[in-house]
Protein backbone atom coordinates (compact mmCIF):
# COMPACT_ATOMS: atom_id res chain seq x y z
CA UNK A 1 0.00 0.00 0.00
CA UNK A 2 2.74 2.30 0.86
CA UNK A 3 4.66 1.86 -2.91
CA UNK A 4 0.63 2.18 -4.44
CA UNK A 5 0.54 6.02 -2.30
CA UNK A 6 4.43 7.12 -3.56
CA UNK A 7 3.30 6.34 -6.87
CA UNK A 8 0.38 8.03 -6.87
CA UNK A 9 2.10 11.06 -4.84
CA UNK A 10 4.62 10.90 -7.40
CA UNK A 11 2.09 11.05 -10.35
CA UNK A 12 0.46 13.72 -9.17
CA UNK A 13 3.29 16.08 -8.79
CA UNK A 14 3.78 15.77 -12.65
CA UNK A 15 0.07 16.16 -13.18
CA UNK A 16 0.11 19.35 -11.18
CA UNK A 17 3.45 20.24 -13.05
CA UNK A 18 2.33 19.87 -16.61
CA UNK A 19 -0.96 21.56 -15.55
CA UNK A 20 0.11 24.80 -14.36
CA UNK A 21 4.02 25.15 -14.96
CA UNK A 22 3.72 26.54 -18.77
CA UNK A 23 1.64 28.78 -20.20
CA UNK A 24 -1.17 30.64 -19.20
CA UNK A 25 -2.21 30.46 -15.79
CA UNK A 26 -4.92 31.63 -13.90
CA UNK A 27 -3.18 32.06 -10.20
CA UNK A 28 -7.34 31.49 -8.49
CA UNK A 29 -7.34 28.38 -9.71
CA UNK A 30 -3.85 27.19 -8.80
CA UNK A 31 -4.29 28.33 -5.36
CA UNK A 32 -7.69 26.77 -5.17
CA UNK A 33 -6.21 23.47 -6.19
CA UNK A 34 -3.32 23.84 -3.75
CA UNK A 35 -5.73 24.69 -1.02
CA UNK A 36 -7.87 21.23 -1.99
CA UNK A 37 -5.07 18.87 -2.31
CA UNK A 38 -2.45 20.39 0.71
CA UNK A 39 -4.94 19.03 3.78
CA UNK A 40 -3.78 15.48 2.46
CA UNK A 41 -0.56 16.38 1.51
CA UNK A 42 -0.38 17.34 5.49
CA UNK A 43 -1.62 14.13 6.65
CA UNK A 44 0.48 12.22 4.44
CA UNK A 45 3.56 13.83 5.45
CA UNK A 46 3.05 11.91 9.27
CA UNK A 47 3.16 8.68 6.93
CA UNK A 48 5.27 5.46 8.58
CA UNK A 49 6.93 5.12 5.05
CA UNK A 50 10.17 7.59 4.45
CA UNK A 51 9.47 7.07 0.71
CA UNK A 52 5.86 8.56 1.21
CA UNK A 53 6.97 11.46 3.48
CA UNK A 54 9.45 12.42 0.62
CA UNK A 55 7.09 11.97 -2.13
CA UNK A 56 4.77 14.00 -0.41
CA UNK A 57 7.09 16.96 0.69
CA UNK A 58 8.15 17.02 -3.15
CA UNK A 59 5.07 17.52 -4.21
CA UNK A 60 4.68 20.32 -1.39
CA UNK A 61 7.55 21.95 -2.48
CA UNK A 62 6.94 22.16 -6.09
CA UNK A 63 3.32 23.68 -5.62
CA UNK A 64 4.38 26.50 -3.93
CA UNK A 65 7.24 26.96 -6.18
CA UNK A 66 5.13 27.40 -9.16
CA UNK A 67 2.74 29.58 -7.12
CA UNK A 68 5.25 31.27 -6.51
CA UNK A 69 5.93 31.83 -10.11
CA UNK A 70 2.64 32.26 -11.39
CA UNK A 71 1.90 35.03 -9.23
CA UNK A 72 5.44 36.67 -9.38
CA UNK A 73 4.62 36.70 -13.30
CA UNK A 74 1.56 37.84 -12.88
CA UNK A 75 2.38 41.23 -10.86
CA UNK A 76 5.18 42.04 -13.13
CA UNK A 77 2.61 44.92 -14.76
CA UNK A 78 0.87 45.77 -11.16
CA UNK A 79 2.33 48.86 -9.33
CA UNK A 80 4.17 48.04 -5.94
CA UNK A 81 1.42 48.90 -3.56
CA UNK A 82 -0.83 46.67 -5.42
CA UNK A 83 1.82 43.95 -5.13
CA UNK A 84 1.66 43.24 -1.41
CA UNK A 85 -2.11 43.11 -1.03
CA UNK A 86 -2.13 40.72 -3.82
CA UNK A 87 0.80 38.19 -2.18
CA UNK A 88 -1.53 38.43 0.77
CA UNK A 89 -4.13 37.03 -1.32
CA UNK A 90 -2.70 33.33 -1.69
CA UNK A 91 -1.60 32.59 1.70
CA UNK A 92 -1.92 28.90 2.95
CA UNK A 93 -4.35 29.30 5.86
CA UNK A 94 -2.60 26.39 7.35
CA UNK A 95 0.87 27.35 6.74
CA UNK A 96 2.47 27.59 10.65
CA UNK A 97 1.61 24.02 11.07
CA UNK A 98 2.73 22.54 7.81
CA UNK A 99 6.27 24.72 7.98
CA UNK A 100 6.36 23.32 11.60
CA UNK A 101 5.97 20.02 10.43
CA UNK A 102 8.37 19.98 7.57
CA UNK A 103 10.70 21.39 9.81
CA UNK A 104 10.69 18.58 12.06
CA UNK A 105 11.29 15.78 9.27
CA UNK A 106 14.41 17.81 8.27
CA UNK A 107 15.51 17.38 11.72
CA UNK A 108 14.54 14.14 13.00
CA UNK A 109 16.69 11.77 14.64
CA UNK A 110 14.05 8.96 15.24
CA UNK A 111 15.75 4.95 15.95
CA UNK A 112 12.89 3.48 13.79
CA UNK A 113 14.62 4.12 10.72
CA UNK A 114 18.16 3.48 9.67
CA UNK A 115 20.99 6.06 9.60
CA UNK A 116 20.97 6.47 5.96
CA UNK A 117 17.45 6.86 5.73
CA UNK A 118 17.39 9.68 8.36
CA UNK A 119 20.00 11.17 6.76
CA UNK A 120 18.57 11.35 3.35
CA UNK A 121 15.36 12.23 4.61
CA UNK A 122 17.26 15.28 6.36
CA UNK A 123 18.85 16.11 3.40
CA UNK A 124 15.63 16.47 1.45
CA UNK A 125 13.56 17.97 3.59
CA UNK A 126 15.88 20.67 4.40
CA UNK A 127 15.62 21.63 0.69
CA UNK A 128 11.93 21.49 0.83
CA UNK A 129 11.66 23.83 3.70
CA UNK A 130 13.67 26.07 2.15
CA UNK A 131 12.05 25.96 -0.89
CA UNK A 132 8.36 26.86 0.78
CA UNK A 133 9.74 28.75 3.33
CA UNK A 134 12.28 31.22 1.64
CA UNK A 135 12.05 30.81 -2.21
CA UNK A 136 15.32 28.60 -2.77
CA UNK A 137 15.03 25.78 -4.96
CA UNK A 138 17.34 23.53 -5.35
CA UNK A 139 19.46 22.31 -8.38
CA UNK A 140 20.90 19.05 -9.43
CA UNK A 141 23.45 18.90 -12.02
CA UNK A 142 24.29 15.85 -14.78
CA UNK A 143 27.62 15.32 -16.77
CA UNK A 144 26.70 14.33 -19.97
CA UNK A 145 29.25 14.06 -22.97
CA UNK A 146 31.50 15.96 -20.86
CA UNK A 147 29.21 19.42 -20.06
CA UNK A 148 26.74 19.91 -17.53
CA UNK A 149 22.78 20.25 -17.79
CA UNK A 150 21.71 21.76 -14.72
CA UNK A 151 18.30 21.07 -13.72
CA UNK A 152 17.03 23.81 -11.53
CA UNK A 153 13.79 23.89 -9.22
CA UNK A 154 11.62 20.80 -8.26
CA UNK A 155 9.66 21.22 -11.39
CA UNK A 156 12.24 19.84 -13.19
CA UNK A 157 14.05 17.93 -10.66
CA UNK A 158 10.21 15.58 -9.96
CA UNK A 159 10.37 15.33 -14.02
CA UNK A 160 14.01 14.50 -14.24
CA UNK A 161 13.39 11.72 -11.78
CA UNK A 162 10.30 10.71 -12.76
CA UNK A 163 12.31 9.43 -16.30
CA UNK A 164 15.65 8.36 -14.25
CA UNK A 165 12.45 5.68 -12.53
CA UNK A 166 11.51 4.56 -15.80
CA UNK A 167 14.60 4.42 -17.78
CA UNK A 168 17.41 3.93 -15.39
CA UNK A 169 20.86 3.24 -17.03
CA UNK A 170 19.46 4.90 -20.02
CA UNK A 171 18.49 8.09 -18.81
CA UNK A 172 21.61 9.39 -20.09
CA UNK A 173 21.58 7.70 -23.56
CA UNK A 174 18.40 9.92 -23.78
CA UNK A 175 19.68 13.38 -22.43
CA UNK A 176 22.56 13.28 -24.76
CA UNK A 177 20.55 12.12 -28.11
CA UNK A 178 17.15 12.50 -27.64
CA UNK A 179 16.07 15.80 -28.70
CA UNK A 180 12.70 15.52 -26.71
CA UNK A 181 14.45 15.40 -23.73
CA UNK A 182 15.89 18.56 -24.64
CA UNK A 183 12.07 19.80 -25.80
CA UNK A 184 11.10 19.45 -21.65
CA UNK A 185 14.26 20.25 -19.99
CA UNK A 186 15.05 23.36 -22.72
CA UNK A 187 18.80 23.18 -22.20
CA UNK A 188 20.69 24.04 -25.72
CA UNK A 189 20.47 22.31 -28.82
CA UNK A 190 24.32 22.16 -28.92
CA UNK A 191 24.26 19.53 -26.19
CA UNK A 192 22.49 16.92 -28.28
CA UNK A 193 24.53 14.60 -30.67
CA UNK A 194 22.18 14.64 -34.02
CA UNK A 195 22.58 14.81 -37.31
CA UNK A 196 19.66 17.32 -37.15
CA UNK A 197 21.00 20.57 -37.80
CA UNK A 198 17.88 22.61 -38.27
CA UNK A 199 17.84 22.19 -34.07
CA UNK A 200 20.18 24.90 -33.47
CA UNK A 201 18.36 27.36 -35.27
CA UNK A 202 15.12 26.86 -33.45
CA UNK A 203 15.05 29.58 -30.68
CA UNK A 204 12.14 28.88 -29.30
CA UNK A 205 13.35 25.71 -27.64
CA UNK A 206 16.60 27.23 -26.58
CA UNK A 207 14.41 30.21 -24.65
CA UNK A 208 14.98 29.45 -20.42
CA UNK A 209 12.11 28.12 -18.89
CA UNK A 210 10.98 30.59 -15.89
CA UNK A 211 12.62 29.26 -13.33
CA UNK A 212 15.29 29.42 -15.57
CA UNK A 213 15.49 33.30 -16.02
CA UNK A 214 14.45 33.59 -12.13
CA UNK A 215 17.68 31.67 -10.59
CA UNK A 216 20.46 33.98 -12.86
CA UNK A 217 20.52 36.48 -10.60
CA UNK A 218 21.07 34.37 -7.19
CA UNK A 219 23.06 32.10 -9.05
CA UNK A 220 26.18 35.10 -9.91
CA UNK A 221 25.19 36.42 -6.24
CA UNK A 222 26.29 32.81 -5.19
CA UNK A 223 29.77 33.29 -7.19
CA UNK A 224 30.02 36.38 -6.22
CA UNK A 225 29.78 35.53 -2.27
CA UNK A 226 31.86 32.16 -2.83
CA UNK A 227 34.63 34.69 -4.84
CA UNK A 228 34.66 36.68 -1.68
CA UNK A 229 34.70 34.04 1.08
CA UNK A 230 37.96 32.19 -0.71
CA UNK A 231 39.76 35.53 -1.50
CA UNK A 232 39.64 36.43 2.33
CA UNK A 233 40.29 32.60 3.30
CA UNK A 234 43.23 33.58 1.10
CA UNK A 235 44.56 36.12 2.66
CA UNK A 236 44.44 34.85 6.47
CA UNK A 237 46.20 31.58 5.16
Amino acid sequence: MDQLMCMGLRAYGILFIATFYDGVVDPDTLFEEIEKVMPMHEMLLESGDKDVRTATGENVAVMFEVLRIVTSSNEDDEEEDDEEDNNNDYQYDNMDELLRTLRDLSVESSRRQSKSSRAEQKSVFRDIIRSVEEGVFPIEELKIGGRVISFRGWSKILILNAFRYTMGQGLHLHLRSNDLFRQIFRYPASYIVSSNSYADDNEDLVKMAKIDRQYMYDESKKVRTKQLRDARSRKRA
